[in-house]
């Protein structure tokens, strides 16, 4: 049995987990975890594994766009696995799945697919091995997903424009001792968690937190500058971003071993990064400061903008543990 969780969401930005007969008998469902367990994956074990929950927009969007033009949906979710480590991995993402409150808007699915030809990007099957999970919401679904060969072409979503950047400084990755953390060799996994918070469109509701993202990368050495979430953040909104070093590689934070930084983004006090030092050394400025800063990007000749954190063993300002329980983790006895 799934667990539903109680809050209600904005019109604009929730997706389905509803059970509707007619738009006239619509009645609302609850937000529910997004829960994914990946089983006997190991033909794509070393290969980029990427989880996308995607909503196609409404009907009445639908409606206008011209026949030739494709429906792409809207990303809600990115999981980003830099590669995949293990052939069973489990997801429980809280809150990760936004309640429906439009009749007129498919329920969301579960897009994912290994990069099995390693060329950095989405293919269409067979290059790529690719899968479908309709309604994660679904209170009878069974989350275990075994390997299978029923791939499905998954569209290319539309995601709210933003990117996020965790920039590594040099002393993350060379196991120099920085500052009053204990030395790492600077190969450890890091993990990125990325929340948002958004501002309800419905008179009456509540702000929504809710889960948009997480990145999974096996060794910081193997990406000595960073990592990039691309497309799921409006910096317009308020957002936290938590990294944690994973020491012991158990995909989870532990307080007497693992290292973590905890970063909040507020739109309206937020500095622009060329205005700001983004230092990597230890210095008064670089221990008190809180390193993160809204930044504009060109990609493919258009420009996008984008929330970018530092992160050095020298910023201690931000040090502490995850608020969320994992988000991933790996069943016992694989």
């Amino acid at each position: 049995m799934r667990r539903l969780l109680s809050f209600a969401l904005p019109l604009a930005l929730c997706s389905g987990c509803f059970l509707i007969a007619s738009t006239d008998e619509f009645s609302e469902d609850e937000a529910c975890d997004l829960e994914l367990d990946v089983r006997a994956f190991a033909p794509h074990i070393g290969q980029t594994f990427e989880v996308r929950l995607v909503q196609n927009p409404p009907q009445s969007i639908i409606d206008m766009l011209p026949e030739d033009e494709e429906v792409r949906p809207a990303l809600r979710f990115l999981a980003i696995f830099d590669p995949l480590q293990n052939p069973n991995l489990d997801m429980q993402v809280p809150g990760a799945v936004p309640a429906l409150t439009d009749p007129t808007r498919d329920r969301p699915f579960l897009d994912f697919y290994a990069d099995f030809n390693n060329d950095g990007a989405y293919s269409a099957p067979p290059a790529d091995h690719t899968w479908r999970v309709e309604d994660p919401c679904d209170p009878d679904r069974d989350p275990v997903f075994p390997h299978n060969t029923d791939f499905f072409d998954l569209p290319r979503p539309t995601g709210l424009g933003g990117f996020v950047f965790v920039d590594f400084c040099p002393n993350l990755t060379t196991g120099d001792r920085i500052g009053p953390l204990e030395p790492f060799v600077g190969t450890e996994p890091i993990e990125v968690r990325v929340s948002g918070t958004f501002v309800p469109t419905v008179d009456g509701m509540t702000e929504e937190v809710r889960p948009v993202g997480i990145y999974r990368l096996e060794s910081a050495a193997t990406r000595p500058m960073g990592i990039v979430l691309p497309s799921l953040v409006d910096p317009g909104f308020n957002h936290k971003i938590e990294v944690f070093v994973d020491r012991n590689d158990d995909f989870a934070f532990d307080s007497d071993g693992d290292h973590g930084w905890t970063y909040f983004y507020d739109p309206l006090s937020a500095p622009d990064c060329d205005e700001v030092a983004m230092a990597c050394a230890l210095s008064p400025d670089t221990v008190n400061q809180a390193p993160i800063c809204k930044d504009t990007i060109e990609r493919g000749g258009e420009s996008f903008p984008a929330i970018r954190v530092r992160l050095s063993r020298a910023h201690i300002a931000n040090f502490g543990a995850p608020t969320e329980r994992s988000w991933v983790s790996i069943p016992e006895g694989t």
